[in-house]
């Protein structure tokens, strides 16, 4: 059967619609000397037991029918039958009477997984409007059939179907084949620039860097919202060249942007973007959303993100030292208490080293480390006074005023002063915060680490304020709580900052952005 669309369809008598998109032999089942395609065979031997004649009914009703195949759909011809799922559908407004619609748009896929896109003029809505909704499967009989002379094709059949009122539409339930039609595009083919450009495709990947939605101004002086995120596949080595620049538009952005602001921290989103348009630019693959026509699935329920998120989490740990994995999945439950589905997108971006690795490490990065905590550093604070508004140091300093009583007097007061440039020369009020100065080791080395407050509260399930409350009839402030000595011989899993100030001034006590809620 030749590859490309033909002009005219040369029928395979007595063989039954085929999902796999060839018609050899090897596809097919027979019984009573009826060949049956193997995706129907299945299927309906499943729902009957046997191989009664009652099997071959949806067989036999296809037969009766003629139904053609998308893609052999031939311009010559008036009459003939498609049975088809509605994978995408969209209405075009109307440029004379607002809020309106001019035409419905649909893309329409055979079992085969051929696809043809269609549409319906507003003139027909009275006869078809309700019985299209998206991924609906239909008997479409006596369709019109002329060239797709579209500018931006949303599949690369080159007819476009129209309704009409010789039109005949039928719902179908016996419909073999996929819910979504997707047709996903490697990376690979992509970056390699192996796409011809202004084609649409679909593409799978997790959400490896976004930018804030912005609005900008159409070339028609409209104002329109966009954003632009990265996406990564599942080849996890040498992450910088596996990306492909996604942008998104309008309701795609505010879909995105909703769903990412609402997402908890540190947690991957998987995306789908269908019929996206492709574009090579500068050396790279770009993808963008494509009018109404794209669809976007973000983290759905969908057998093809649930196989994909599997394999990327399965992919990961594969290639990771193996004394590394088992300790990582154990820090991942803790971390989200699921495993693989819950694993935080930290672990995805950032590396596990040794203590004795991460002393010899010349550039800004995250890194994950395991250890034991030691003790908490003498002779440093473990706490700090902070302003209420912004969280940073406060100072105290003293300052001369007038007395209120007339006298040419002066007296000093003690102000608290706060260190950041938002607030600076301002009186604020402070809170202590925690600042807790920590020894860890492993088996390599020993490491200082600095846990705030947000860290320093989940684990201790307290408060500086209270902890500071226990110890204000001391005289000295450097008095250790219990709580603080308790963390003592705990084992952690640390993500902590190799920041400029560390590289720059040699400075060996690093910060503490993430760990677990739990001692392994």
């Amino acid at each position: 059967m030749p590859s490309s669309y033909p002009g005219r369809h040369i029928p395979l008598p007595r063989l039954a619609p085929s999902t796999s998109g060839k018609r050899w032999l090897s596809n097919y089942s027979s019984t009573e000397g009826v060949l049956y395609c193997m995706p129907h065979f299945e299927q309906l031997f499943k729902e009957s037991g046997n191989l009664n004649k009652n099997f071959t009914s949806c067989t036999l009703f296809m037969d009766s029918m003629n139904i053609t195949f998308l893609n052999h759909l031939d311009l010559s011809k008036d009459i003939y039958t498609i049975k088809v799922r509605i994978i995408k559908l969209w209405r075009q407004p109307s440029f004379k009477v607002p809020g309106e619609s001019y035409a419905i748009e649909m893309i329409l896929m055979d079992e085969e997984g051929n696809k043809i896109q269609a549409t319906v003029m507003n003139k027909y809505f009275i006869k078809f409007e309700k019985l299209l909704q998206e991924k609906v499967c239909l008997v479409i009989k006596k369709p019109c059939l002329g060239d797709n002379t579209s500018a931006y094709k949303c599949v690369d059949h080159p007819h476009k179907l129209f309704l009409n009122f010789d039109s005949t539409v039928t719902i179908c339930n016996d419909f073999v084949g996929s819910v979504h039609g997707f047709s996903l595009t490697a990376f690979d083919q992509l970056r390699d620039n192996l796409i011809l450009d202004e084609s649409t495709v679909d593409v799978i990947g997790y959400v490896h860097t976004y930018f804030e939605i912005e609005e900008f101004t159409k070339k028609n002086g409209k104002l329109s919202k966009k954003m632009n995120l990265q996406l990564h596949d599942l080849e996890l080595h040498d992450l910088e060249d596996r990306n492909i620049f996604v942008t998104l538009f309008e309701s795609y952005a505010e879909k995105m942007w909703k769903y990412l602001s609402k997402k908890e921290e540190g947690v991957a989103a998987f995306v789908i973007l269908q019929f996206g348009r492709y574009k090579f630019l500068r050396g790279r693959a770009y993808v963008s959303t494509s009018y109404n026509a794209s669809s976007l699935y973000i983290d759905d329920d969908i057998d093809e993100i649930t196989v994909f998120k599997n394999k990327f989490y399965t992919s990961y740990f594969t290639c990771l030292p193996k004394k590394v994995v088992k300790l990582l999945q154990a820090i991942v439950y803790r971390l989200h208490k699921s495993f693989p589905m819950g694993v935080m997108i930290f672990l995805l971006k950032t590396v596990y080293h040794s203590m004795v690795e991460v002393n010899e490490i010349n550039q800004v990065t995250t890194v994950i480390v395991v250890g034991t905590i030691k003790c908490i550093t003498s002779g440093i604070e473990w706490f700090y006074n902070a302003c209420k508004k912004c969280n940073k140091k406060v100072i105290r300093k003293f300052v001369a005023t007038e007395t209120s009583d007339g006298s040419d007097q002066f007296e000093e007061k003690q102000i608290l002063e706060c260190t950041s440039e938002s607030c600076n020369e301002q009186v604020v009020s402070a809170i202590p915060r925690f600042k807790i100065p920590l020894r860890v080791q492993d088996e390599t080395g020993v490491l200082s680490l600095t846990m705030f407050d947000r860290d320093a509260q989940k684990i201790l399930k307290k408060s500086a304020k209270e902890l500071v409350d226990q110890i204000l009839d001391e005289e000295n402030n450097n008095i250790l709580p219990n709580e603080l000595k308790e963390l003592v011989d705990k084992k952690f899993a640390f993500k902590i900052d190799i920041s400029k100030f560390n590289l720059n001034n040699n400075y060996k006590f690093f910060t503490v952005i993430k760990l677990t809620d739990d001692h392994l």
